[in-house]
């Protein structure tokens, strides 16, 4: 009869110290909710540089705030281009070693692909927004 109580009273233990500790996590993630963050600091326009190589471009999708200049350069020893899936630019061939840079001053995905290797593919994503100041006639 005492094993059968010594073996109950060790789960009634094992139990609470597990209710304990389901407690304490949950309480300290509520905690972590309310806990004040920093706000990540804002984009900056400038250069965001992609790469070409191995036939892709990399990165394939990247970021940017709106204003920044995206700068494809090739490192592939083949030509490639940088082509507007929607026609709104077109490098031209980039020969090894070239660069082509566009400013985006428009917030929008802008999907790409080099018009000699149909495979390769990225996207431009531009967040943000732009500040227009009126005019005022005179």
């Amino acid at each position: 009869m005492a094993d059968h109580l010594r073996a109950r009273n060790v789960m009634r233990l094992f139990f609470a110290l597990a209710l304990a500790f389901f407690f304490t996590a949950l309480a300290l993630g509520s905690l972590r909710a309310f806990t004040a963050r920093a706000a990540p600091p804002a984009a900056v326009a400038g250069i965001a540089n992609v790469s070409i190589a191995s036939f892709a471009f990399s990165p394939s999708v990247i970021t940017v705030p709106v204003g920044t200049t995206v700068v494809w350069t090739n490192n592939d020893p083949f030509t490639h281009t940088a082509t507007s899936d929607a026609a709104i630019w077109d490098s031209g061939q980039i020969g090894p070693g070239q660069v082509f840079s566009m400013t985006f001053n428009a917030v929008g995905d802008f999907p790409y692909h080099c018009n000699i290797h149909i495979l390769m593919h990225g996207t431009v994503v531009v967040t943000g927004s732009v500040l227009y100041l009126p005019t005022i006639a005179r």
